[in-house]
């Protein structure tokens, strides 16, 4: 609860900090600022790792979607990008949201700590997509959804074939973690059941997303056309 707090008084402060700032230049500092601020809070877990003898290269490289979403973050707070943000906003918000909301119960040592970090971490990668929508006033594309859809399924179907051959469990397509919301519907849907019970949970949030951010624009004035 405390790193649910304290992660949204920062994102706050960091959303007021854009508002408040009317010079491009300073917006811009503003917004790399943030993203060196989260790659930070990231990156404070893989030291965790390296102390306790348990960093693993892979975890750094994965393709899990908050890794993705992660770098995809850093470099649009950096130059903000449209397709980017989309990305962003419909896919890493919603799942940095829940991995932050229901982190699961096993964490390795310092478990509390480390907890406390990813909690935070994943809390950033919803933060910084709200920063863009509404500093930077980005909004989404119809055309951004469906690709992202469509590439979603897609990508899916590409990284089992990957987690097949290299003997990995990206996206969590060949098991559920222990102690996890996953876990639970892996239990209760069995296996594949899960796998496509996430994509559907995943692709109805997308689509809520998108709809809520049209509704709440057409209150909302102005945009910025970047690309």
């Amino acid at each position: 609860m405390a790193a649910l707090a304290v992660s949204l008084i920062v994102i706050c402060l960091w959303i007021g900090a854009g508002i408040r700032v009317s010079d491009d230049r300073k917006r811009k500092f503003i917004g790399i600022a943030f993203a060196v601020f989260i790659l930070t809070v990231r990156s404070a877990r893989y030291i965790m790792d390296i102390v306790y003898d348990r960093f693993d290269i892979f975890d750094v490289l994965s393709l899990h979607i908050c890794h993705i979403d992660l770098i995809l973050l850093a470099v649009c707070l950096i130059k903000p990008n449209r397709f980017l943000f989309s990305f962003n906003f419909l896919i890493g918000m919603p799942m940095g949201l829940a991995v932050a909301l229901f982190p699961g119960n096993t964490h390795p040592a310092p478990g509390l700590l480390r907890a406390i970090f990813f909690i935070g971490s994943h809390m950033m990668l919803a933060g910084g997509a709200v920063y863009l929508a509404v500093v930077e006033k980005l909004k989404i594309k119809l055309k951004y959804l469906l690709i992202l859809s469509a590439g979603g399924i897609a990508g899916t179907g590409i990284i089992y074939v990957v987690n097949k051959f290299v003997g990995t469990n990206y996206l969590y397509l060949m098991g559920a973690p222990e102690g996890t919301v996953i876990e639970k519907m892996e239990t209760t849907f069995g296996y594949p059941g899960y796998v496509f019970l996430m994509i559907v949970i995943a692709l109805a949030f997308m689509f809520l997303l998108y709809f809520l951010s049209r509704a709440i624009s057409r209150k909302s004035s102005g945009s910025n056309d970047v690309a």
